[in-house]
């Protein structure tokens, strides 16, 4: 949960600090919290992710959508790391040839 709460929960003293000087720079400090959640969450941590897990994006989806159905909302939150656990010992059981048994 820390990846999903973690920023917004940092951002609660910094806003905090930020009402001190006023209005306006405490709305300033929520924007740039938001932004840089955004640009993270979004751009940085995806493109850093293709390099260590190559995994199709529409399998991701899939996953998201059988851990919701299969153990609701609050599933969602192990949903990635549920589906990448899968997807590997799908491809080291299936698709690699584990015994070598070709050679």
């Amino acid at each position: 949960m820390i990846p999903y709460l973690g920023p917004f929960i940092s951002g609660i003293p910094a806003v905090l600090v930020a009402l001190t000087l006023g209005i306006a720079p405490a709305l300033w400090t929520v924007g740039a919290y938001i932004f840089i959640h955004l640009i993270e969450g979004y751009l940085t941590a995806p493109l850093i992710e293709r390099y260590f897990v190559t995994i199709p994006p529409a399998l991701i989806l899939a996953g998201l959508v059988a851990v919701d159905l299969l153990f609701g909302t609050i599933g969602l939150v192990v949903a990635a790391p549920i589906t990448v656990a899968i997807y590997i010992a799908v491809k080291m059981a299936y698709v690699e040839d584990p015994l070598n048994e070709n050679k």
